[in-house]
């Protein structure tokens, strides 16, 4: 039950499309890079997780004594049958316009260096009327990246 595939082509702005489970040995092509997209609720609505009920490191593993999969969190476990869980595999690749285009992503000669980006966000910062991020900002620390996503939030999808 569930588990459409949803997209907004024109951002999240734009309308919402989707791909309609079932969806079993099916593959589809997308830039999910740059497109807003999700897998929306699979199963019965009521059994859906709330936000944060799980972390980033819960990990699912195949129950080897009789089917199914044991999802851990911690200290915490659930059990789910074969029934209960759509796995879905998502390969990313790169794809290249023209040999020139792939040689300047091979030799980097684009990509943006740390001190660039500081100077891109912090002019944002700046007509935005925000404090600058410090000059030594490396992105690895927590309260500058804390900043960051206060400064420039996702946007909510407006999809019934």
């Amino acid at each position: 039950e569930g588990g459409d595939f949803d997209y907004w082509p024109d951002g999240p702005e734009g309308g919402v499309q989707s791909v309609n489970a079932p969806l079993w040995n099916v593959g589809y092509v997308s830039d999910n890079e740059y497109m807003w997209h999700r897998i929306s609720g699979i199963g019965p609505a009521d059994q859906y997780f709330t936000p944060g009920e799980i972390s980033r490191e819960t990990m699912l593993h195949a129950d080897e004594s009789g089917g199914g999969w044991t999802m851990i969190d911690g200290d915490s476990q659930r059990r789910f049958s074969e029934n209960e869980i759509r796995l879905s595999v998502l390969w990313k690749a790169l794809a290249f316009e023209n040999e020139q285009a792939y040689q300047r992503y091979l030799n980097k000669e684009h990509d943006l260096t740390i001190p660039q980006v500081l100077i891109i966000l912090n002019e944002d910062l700046k007509h935005r009327g925000l404090q600058p991020l410090p000059d030594d900002c490396d992105f690895s620390r927590h309260e500058d990246l804390r900043y960051i996503r206060k400064a420039y939030p996702a946007p909510r999808l407006k999809d019934a």
